[in-house]
């Protein structure tokens, strides 16, 4: 764990509640694309081409699905928006490319797929749908799966046992979030949550007095975890979600987490330990100093001394495991 903000150990002790993201921080954040529905077989290809163009330039984990595509169009005038999708021009046409909901709410054309998309989704549950349109007309339902992290389920058994409250929030579909939740053994879960919900829940456990730590990954997490009361990024996660984390989680060992409790009782203690010989040793040294009692190279040698133990004392820090 890299620690960017050494003041958010003093809060680690008060938490009660841990918030997670889904994609890239619970799962693995190595999405595959498993099929692509409501669109002919000859022209899978060609749109598959055009979604990779469109998430060439994107943070977002989900990109990386498409990251193996090579013969990838020019796209230009990309705007993304969080928690939603992506959109740009390919060939002087307009392409979208994200939640469906999103997409239909912007391509008018593609209200005439709406019922076969529809279909599609139920049929297909518990694995994260993907919607592409043209500015004319609907194109395809591409479908990615991503699994848990081995560590996740050691995480969450470990943290709740300890009696804290875990809770996912996440902007995918009721059925993905539900399996992962279940596989996880979560009980308390938020599914198609924007980034504006997502705060706006954070804001409400805080407001019933719990302290809440936020663990994510990717720029739709940025505002979410400044919200939070600790925040954790994933190391493979956007540097913007990095800018606005405490802590930095290396190699993605989710397992770690619970360590952080331990820690944080080892440095108050270990603080105490020097603020009360910091202020033993000057309550002696000082006055024997003022009186002449110390020559000027006994007391260099004694200061010299007392940080030194102060430093070593302070390097037990890394030592601690709870």
């Amino acid at each position: 764990m890299l620690l960017l903000n050494p003041a958010v150990l003093t809060r680690v002790n008060r938490l009660t509640t841990w918030c997670f993201d889904k994609t890239g921080t619970l799962t693995r954040g190595r999405p595959q694309i498993v099929s692509v529905e409501n669109c002919p077989d000859d022209l899978v290809e060609s749109y598959l081409d055009r979604a990779a163009a469109l998430e060439h330039h994107s943070e977002h984990v989900l990109s990386q699905a498409f990251r193996c595509r090579s013969n990838v169009p020019q796209v230009d005038g990309l705007q993304e928006t969080a928690g939603y999708g992506i959109s740009g021009d390919i060939e002087g046409e307009r392409y979208y490319l994200g939640r469906p909901d999103w997409v239909f709410s912007h391509v008018p054309g593609a209200l005439a797929s709406q019922d076969a998309v529809q279909a599609t989704l139920l049929r297909n549950a518990d694995v994260t749908a993907m919607s592409l349109a043209s500015e004319k007309a609907y194109l395809a339902t591409i479908l990615i799966t991503d699994q848990p992290r081995v560590s996740a389920i050691a995480a969450i058994r470990e943290l709740v046992s300890r009696g804290y409250r875990c809770v996912l929030l996440s902007g995918d579909r009721s059925g993905v979030v539900r399996r992962i939740a279940q596989q996880l053994n979560i009980e308390q879960w938020l599914a198609e949550q924007s980034p504006e919900q997502k705060m706006a829940q954070l804001r409400r456990f805080q407001e019933a007095g719990e302290c809440v730590a936020m663990v994510g990954d990717g720029i739709n997490d940025a505002p979410v975890l400044a919200q939070a009361d600790v925040s954790i990024a994933m190391m493979e996660g956007s540097d913007i979600s990095h800018s606005q984390a405490d802590i930095v989680l290396l190699g993605g060992n989710l397992s770690q987490l619970y360590k952080l409790p331990g820690i944080a009782r080892r440095m108050d203690s270990i603080t105490r330990q020097n603020l009360m010989w910091a202020l033993i040793y000057n309550a002696i040294a000082l006055p024997c100093a003022a009186f002449g009692l110390l020559t000027p190279w006994l007391a260099a040698l004694g200061m010299s001394a007392s940080s030194l133990l102060v430093t070593l004392n302070a390097t037990r820090i890394q030592h601690a495991a709870d």
